[in-house]
């Protein structure tokens, strides 16, 4: 297996977002023994996201993709012999069996942790139409190599720029090759959940955490409430005692009052009385100072 062979069978079996920086590495890696391997390697063309779910389905469900061509090899014969029967349920079990594999393509890179958009799974349902279609279009999709979603037009599909073109010479992937990636990205699933475990149980042990923190502050807080209660009570029976003694000190001080009024003008009889006994003294003592005399 060339060295572009080799790169192109890992490359497009991984998850599409690998696609760029595992190429770019592998081009590096292999520039000081093949330059031109190398130059070939970083050329080569990243797929558009349907076609990536295709090439996922190539190494997948390399047997459900096979049924599905075989159908169309059906398909085809049946229209040569201008069996219509055949032909009717053929087409009946192809539509069938296009939007089942294509399902089956959605729920695949879900697993790889991509969510097909309703658009790409039109693309990709469209894609095995036209494999079911035209026979290159076919090799085309169990390639693993697609780069973009195909179509049929009538009973051919265009296929300019559809492939990752590799030297010629180079020998077709074997079973063991397909199995040995889809081992490898069955590996990388692994790691992905594992790393998604791990980090789930984190987010859990973070969240315990902050539930303990919380409740603790729950507790704390209800105690505070309670004793602001029993003092808020405390004021207020307080205020309730003021409230009587003001009460009572004011109908104290309305009675109060006509007695000082009464006092006041007693006070002002008194003094002109005292006044007047004065000027009396003293008029005494002057008459009693002359006869003295």
């Amino acid at each position: 297996m060339t060295a572009l062979t080799d790169a192109a069978q890992e490359l497009y079996s991984l998850p599409l977002e690998e696609f760029t920086s595992a190429r770019n590495a592998r081009a590096r890696s292999v520039r000081s023994e093949d330059r031109d391997a190398a130059a070939r390697i970083g050329k080569l063309p990243k797929p558009t996201t349907a076609a990536w779910v295709v090439n996922m389905m190539a190494v997948h469900l390399a047997d459900e993709l096979g049924q599905l061509l075989a159908l169309g090899e059906s398909l085809r014969e049946a229209q040569q012999s201008l069996d219509r029967d055949s032909l009717r349920a053929l087409t009946r079990q192809r539509r069938q069996l296009v939007a089942a594999l294509a399902r089956q393509g959605g729920e695949l890179v879900e697993s790889l942790g991509y969510e097909p958009t309703p658009a790409v799974l039109a693309e990709v349902e469209q894609t095995l139409q036209a494999a079911l279609t035209d026979p290159d279009a076919g090799e085309a999709v169990s390639s693993g190599r697609l780069l973009r979603s195909l179509d049929a037009e009538g009973l051919t599909v265009d296929l300019e720029g559809a492939v990752a073109e590799l030297d010629e010479s180079a020998p077709p992937a074997t079973p063991a090759a397909r199995k040995a990636s889809r081992d490898d990205l069955e590996a990388r699933r692994r790691e992905k959940a594992d790393r998604e475990r791990e980090e789930a149980l984190r987010d859990l042990e973070e969240a315990e955490r902050r539930s303990e923190e919380a409740a603790d502050r729950l507790d704390e807080v209800e105690e505070r409430l309670d004793e602001a209660s029993a003092r808020r009570d405390e004021v207020s029976e307080e205020l309730d005692e003021l409230r009587d003694r003001i009460t009572r000190l004011e109908r104290e001080l309305a009675g109060l009052t006509p007695e000082l009024e009464r006092l006041e003008q007693q006070r002002e009889d008194a003094e002109k009385a005292a006044q007047t006994a004065r000027r009396e003294a003293r008029r005494a003592r002057q008459r009693a100072q002359a006869l003295g005399d």
